[in-house]
């Protein structure tokens, strides 16, 4: 009778995970809820929030992998914006509230593709694109694929160039043909549990997580479907941004990137020598990690305005291009 008791336990422990994973959905939807606005690209919403008015200058704020616009609020990043800008956050496509269309998958040439076609449908002109992480591969092919479509790219803690990093363990099981939707409603939640506390620190590292921090990068990316979508940017990224780090050169509008001096991700990437190479704004923060805009986000949306002012300046690039310092560690 072993055997049957080996089974009855199984079958109680792959339906404990079950159960675990449905309530981790309802609470990550009610924790963040669909309550921005949508507009329809391709058949598939695309959710995002708006703030601020009139003809003031815009800035689309794009987030990173397993992130939502919600990443925007915790510091205050998009309200201290609004003040003098017309602020839109994106959902990016499959990601937080958006949904993905059908047959899209994750270079992010595509997710770009998305944007411009919302800025479009909502009447947005020359944005300054904002890019966070995996947001700043989308951010990056926009400026590249649609370069009279902005009029500044700011880059925070940016994924621009191919990296070969050491990938999360549930991506390759959200691959695994015909088991993947079944392994992810039973194990997506629970080892996402345990890789919880030690991911946070590493992404906020050296600094301390914060007291209030509870990541929509958490709860809302365990839902088994959007981690196959992460599952396929991740898969898709590399090969894009090595073929689109080849144009960078072509990109006219002023370009800014802003780094944690320590971040465990990109701080190892040639991204001092690239800014170098081709005349962008090149920003570290000292004692810093990846998660800047939520340790340094007085710093962020500081930068962001710099990036607003050149972008506006009546000598356009060349005002960006000779300005002498954006303040803290810069470089030409």
């Amino acid at each position: 009778m072993i055997w049957l008791a080996t089974l009855i336990a199984l079958v109680g422990a792959i339906g404990g995970m079950n159960l675990m994973t449905e309530v981790e959905i309802e609470q990550a939807e009610q924790v963040y809820p669909d309550s921005g606005k949508y507009v329809d690209i391709l058949g598939a919403p695309q959710h995002y929030f708006e703030m601020g008015e009139g003809n003031t200058p815009t800035i689309v704020l794009l987030h990173g992998v397993g992130g939502s616009s919600y990443a925007w609020y915790k510091r205050g990043i998009i309200d201290s914006l609004a003040t003098t800008c017309h602020v839109y956050a994106f959902d990016r496509a499959g990601h937080g509230h958006s949904k993905r269309p059908n047959g899209m998958n994750g270079d992010p040439r595509a997710q770009a593709d998305i944007i411009h076609r919302a800025i479009l449908e909502l009447g947005i002109e020359k944005p300054v694109i904002v890019g966070l992480s995996w947001g700043g591969a989308v951010a990056a092919s926009y400026a590249v694929e649609y370069p009279d479509d902005l009029a500044a790219l700011a880059l925070l803690a940016p994924y621009i160039l191919p990296n070969e990093r050491t990938v999360d363990i549930v991506y390759p099981v959200a691959q695994i043909p015909v088991l993947s939707d079944a392994l992810l409603h039973t194990l997506a939640v629970p080892v996402g549990c345990l890789v919880r506390n030690p991911l946070t620190k590493r992404t906020f590292s050296p600094e301390p997580v914060p007291d209030d921090y509870w990541g929509e990068t958490i709860l809302l990316s365990q839902r088994p479907q959007a981690v196959k979508i992460m599952a396929d940017d991740m898969s898709a990224v590399n090969t894009a941004l090595g073929e689109e780090s080849e144009k960078y050169g072509a990109i006219q509008v002023p370009v800014g990137i802003m780094i944690g001096e320590h971040d465990v991700y990109f701080s190892d990437d040639p991204l001092p020598a690239w800014a170098d190479s081709l005349g962008w704004q090149y920003r570290q923060i000292p004692d810093a990690g990846h998660a800047i805009h939520y340790t340094r986000a007085a710093e962020v949306v500081g930068f962001i305005r710099e990036m607003v002012a050149f972008s506006g300046s009546d000598s356009g690039v060349d005002s960006y291009k000779s300005a002498e310092s954006l303040g803290g560690s810069v470089r030409f």
